[in-house]
């Protein structure tokens, strides 16, 4: 009976090695052209000129991002306000001074840090309702 089984387990191995004997033609890519290269993304401009203070801030500029002192591209969070503004906070980090902005309002500069300044928990209580 085992040599039944081990029959069996190698005749199916035949079936499933025999299903796979035929050869197929190598593919090459040798013909295919290559794609060409596409432009770099242009990068974001700085944060400090995207958020100046006690100017208005281009909302499509400040939701595309904007670059650290460093180079790197930073995507500042913005909270959605309930009458459908938006309003940023932004982190010294950023190369940009200190603060926040409600979408439609001048750029606000706090000495510190935005989440302890006064002017910015009442802009996010009004953001919120």
């Amino acid at each position: 009976m085992r040599a039944l089984h081990m029959f069996g387990l190698a005749a199916g191995a035949l079936v499933v090695l025999g299903g796979c004997s035929k050869a197929e033609p190598a593919k090459t890519t040798a013909n295919v052209p290559a794609a060409p290269a596409s432009a770099p993304a242009a990068a974001p401009p700085a944060c400090k000129d995207v958020f100046q203070p006690g100017k208005l801030v281009d909302t499509e500029k400040a939701k595309a991002g904007c670059s650290s002192p460093s180079g790197t591209a930073l995507m500042l969070a913005s909270m959605d306000c309930t009458d459908g503004t938006l309003l940023w906070q932004v982190e010294a980090s950023s190369g940009a001074p200190a603060g926040y902005v409600h979408e439609g309002e001048p750029y606000q500069v706090v000495k510190a840090d935005a989440a302890g300044d006064a002017a910015y928990k009442k802009a996010y209580q009004a953001c919120i309702g």
